[in-house]
């Protein structure tokens, strides 16, 4: 009877211990799935650039991924997502939500589509968002402020409409903002003018009118402005001239009225 109890109590043991070529894929359930669900969403790949995307390897091995923190693989989280001028295509998955350690996710260049999950905003730590060259839709998520870290917001060339929301002006961090090239509306929120440490203004190429905010005379780091093939008016604020880093600054096909530095276009 002893024997039988040992022996029923050793296959027990050996049921519960997980299989070792899957332990350490799985050793973080949270990120392993909302990567799976990003692959899941793409329609085309056609570089397989996912292709090592699979149980084969760790998934902080995967092309494209970078992971961080404890040197012991089954605690590692992912903190980087670079996967550029791929040519992928699809919507992106609300689970990148999820993925709450990343800093960085870099999607330039390829064909995404639909809207910009609003999930995103529970990146707290992201540092870098780049979907530029996309051909996503809708409006900016809303709550992206939580992503207090940000330094770059690149989403120019997709097809995003609607204004351009006060709440940007809160982004304390920011050096590059790159909203051209889409669908926008509306004004030019004065609130950018909070924006101390902005180095880069990208808004040309959208449906923006009104008038030049003077409030923007205030960005004393500023070095490129472009607001050009809008539907501005009125004159030119004159505190624009007296930011003296400023290098390139373009204004044209607007309605603009007054006299311009011979540095500006």
């Amino acid at each position: 009877m002893i024997r039988v109890l040992l022996h029923f109590l050793v296959l027990l043991v050996l049921h519960q211990v997980p299989d070792a070529k899957t332990a350490p894929v799985l050793a973080n359930e949270t990120d392993y799935q909302a990567l799976l669900s990003f692959k899941g969403h793409i329609t085309l790949d056609p570089f397989n650039a996912l292709s090592s995307w699979n149980d084969s390897v760790h998934f902080c091995k995967w092309n494209g991924v970078t992971c961080g923190g404890k040197s012991n693989i089954e605690h590692l989280r992912v903190t980087a997502v670079e996967l550029r001028s791929l040519k992928l295509v699809g919507p992106l998955s609300p689970q990148i939500g999820s993925l709450t350690f990343l800093q960085a996710m870099i999607l330039s260049d390829n064909g995404f589509t639909g809207a910009i999950p609003q999930e995103i905003a529970k990146l707290s730590r992201l540092q870098i968002l780049d979907l530029s060259n996309n051909s996503l839709g809708g409006q900016l998520p809303r709550n992206l402020t939580n992503c207090a870290k940000l330094w770059t917001i690149s989403l120019r060339g997709n097809n995003l409409e609607g204004r351009i929301p006060d709440s940007l002006g809160t982004f304390w961090n920011l050096t590059r903002l790159g909203l051209s090239d889409n669908r926008l509306t509306g004004r030019i929120p004065p609130s950018l003018s909070n924006l101390s440490a902005l180095t880069h203004l990208f808004l040309s190429g959208n449906h923006l009118e009104g008038s030049v905010p003077p409030e923007l005379g205030q960005l004393f780091n500023l070095a490129y402005l472009q607001l050009s093939s809008n539907n501005l008016s009125g004159p030119m604020p004159t505190p624009l001239y007296n930011i003296s880093s400023i290098v390139m600054f373009s204004v044209v096909v607007n309605n603009l009225s007054g006299y311009l530095p011979l540095t500006c276009s």
